[in-house]
């Protein structure tokens, strides 16, 4: 597929603000939106100035927009399985005036080991289907349903691309339900992925933790730390302020 040109995008991309650096993203009408589940993620991760980024199920790119706004010396690729979605990023990433050399879209299948991601990665960043196949909502669209359900990509998938690709002691941050927190940290474990650092991630209080944060380090040995829950909304359903602070634009 030819790359979309930021400035004779196709017409069923629509401009969206993600308030950081006044850039934006482009969205397909119809297809693959992003959630806060990315914004989460893209705000948990830690990297070292210069770090070597890959952000794999990128999906809109969003994450990686997030990161290179956020670590403006590192060097990110984002890469998913559906070429449309990666044409659309690389257009977000051009428009936005962001140097390939800082932030490049590539599509790729993540169950093949291609040579050139071998122990190549610091951080690899993942916000995977949540659902296996027969589990969830059905999604109006394939292009979501391929991001949200593993038909194309597993926990197992993600973990052994991560042990692949990471270089010793780097780290796989990623989000996920807590209904499989159990078989995440099982599937990390065999793969040489230590949990090191675990938030659980609440709508409000009172409430049931429905998503987790969690950073891995490939053959670490850290002790696992707990990090204080994550409160996305207040009682009177508005962002929390450091929720607000991600889509304040004088943030």
């Amino acid at each position: 597929m030819a790359p979309i040109l930021p400035n004779n995008p196709a017409p069923d991309l629509e401009w969206t603000d993600i308030a950081l650096n006044g850039w934006g993203i482009y969205q397909r009408r119809g297809g693959l939106r992003f959630s806060i589940d990315a914004v989460l993620l893209a705000h948990f991760a830690s990297a070292r100035s210069g770090a070597h980024i890959l952000d794999i199920c990128t999906g809109t790119g969003i994450v990686a927009l997030i990161l290179a706004a956020r670590f403006p010396g590192a060097h990110i690729l984002g890469t998913d399985i559906q070429p449309q979605l990666v044409a659309a990023a690389q257009a977000s990433g051009a428009r936005n005036g962001i140097a390939p050399v800082t932030l490049d879209f590539a599509t790729s299948d993540l169950r093949q080991r291609d040579a050139c991601h071998q122990r190549r990665y610091d951080l690899i960043t993942c916000n995977p289907p949540f659902f296996k196949i027969g589990h969830g909502a059905s999604c109006p669209d394939d292009e979501t349903a391929l991001a949200r359900h593993e038909h194309t990509c597993t926990l197992d998938d993600v973990f052994a691309f991560a042990a692949f690709a990471l270089r010793e002691r780097g780290r796989l941050a990623l989000i996920h339900r807590t209904a499989r927190l159990d078989e995440v940290l099982s599937v990390a474990r065999a793969h040489k992925c230590k949990p090191v650092r675990l938030q659980p991630v609440y709508a409000r209080e009172g409430e049931a933790a429905k998503l987790f944060l969690l950073e891995c380090c490939y053959l670490g040995a850290q002790d696992l730390v707990l990090e204080e829950p994550l409160y996305i909304y207040d009682n009177a359903g508005c962002y929390r302020p450091t929720i607000q602070s991600w889509y304040n634009p004088s943030s």
